[in-house]
């Protein structure tokens, strides 16, 4: 398990550009579902995702941005988080709590984006079958594909 903060930060910034499109609860876990199709496939040419399990999360909530000047409460209701998908920006710890900044995948509202809040005390990470990750394995992974990436645009 990763506990620490800054790798956990920099575990949802590493996953710019992927979708949290799924939330499952658990008793002391939420499981989080990350498409991210540029690094899982690096893994096996047919995965689409990533998972994440946070431990003991507290404090989620979601404070929206809109595409209107209309002022939009903090949503903390997890079952109404989950209803919608979430293109992920990057990541920052503000005031002992993760802020990962999103914008929201096919809005069906005026909300556009926004930031999920929270804190927990740890993140497993999973590849699409479920075989643990370290969080050193994530950033080589990551690590290999900029460098891939660099090289075909020089």
């Amino acid at each position: 398990m990763t506990t620490d903060k800054e790798n956990i930060q920099r575990t949802f910034s590493i996953f710019h550009d992927g979708t949290i499109c799924g939330f499952e609860h658990h008793p002391e876990r939420l499981n989080l579902k990350i498409d991210c199709y540029y690094l899982s496939e690096r893994i096996n040419s047919e995965f689409e995702c990533f998972y994440v399990d946070l431990f003991n999360p507290t404090d989620f909530e979601f404070k929206p941005w809109s595409d209107k000047n209309i002022s939009i409460k903090t949503i903390s209701d997890l079952n109404i988080i989950a209803q919608w998908e979430y293109n992920i920006f990057r990541c920052n710890i503000e005031n002992g709590k993760y802020e990962i900044d999103v914008e929201i995948e096919e809005p069906r509202t005026a909300l556009i984006g926004g930031s999920i809040f929270f804190s927990c005390d740890g993140i497993k990470i999973y590849d699409q079958s479920f075989k643990e990750m370290t969080f050193e394995q994530l950033s080589e992974l990551s690590k290999s594909y900029w460098t891939e990436f660099k090289n075909r645009n020089e």
